[in-house]
């Protein structure tokens, strides 16, 4: 169960409109997405070659950031469309562990895209991020 999302953020600099993506593994337990979501700007501006240290990246940390596509669990949150990205950290903050787990045992059960295998290292790998984020 690989979490992806994609995520873009338009801005103006110098003159011009830049519009910027990248997707983005996103962690196995996504409770706390805090460090997560300070931590994007950086990300976004090194998968499109802007120097951290200049000033459009400056622009870059206080323009909105949107998400546009997802894969894995986190696809549920864009069914209505694209969301900000603060709104999805919020969505994400109110997953448990628990769901996590329950969505694994039902794909398992359902037969169709995780063997039990797969399904037990990812319980596992779950429950070591949650206990890396207390």
């Amino acid at each position: 169960m690989t979490n992806k999302i994609s995520v873009q953020m338009v801005f103006h600099f110098k003159g011009e409109e830049h519009n910027l993506s990248a997707d983005i593994k996103l962690p196995l337990h996504i409770g706390d997405m805090t460090a997560f979501y300070y931590a994007l700007p950086r990300r976004i501006a090194e998968r499109n070659g802007v120097d951290t240290y200049s000033y459009m990246f400056d622009m870059m940390e206080s323009c909105p950031i949107e998400v546009v596509a997802a894969e894995g669990y986190v696809a549920r949150f864009l069914e209505n469309g694209p969301i900000s990205m603060d709104e999805f950290v919020q969505a994400c903050n109110e997953v448990t562990p628990e769901m996590l787990m329950a969505d694994i045992a039902l794909r398992v059960q359902d037969g169709t895209d995780l063997s039990l295998e797969s399904a037990l290292l990812l319980a596992y790998q779950i429950g070591v991020s949650q206990g890396e984020s207390d």
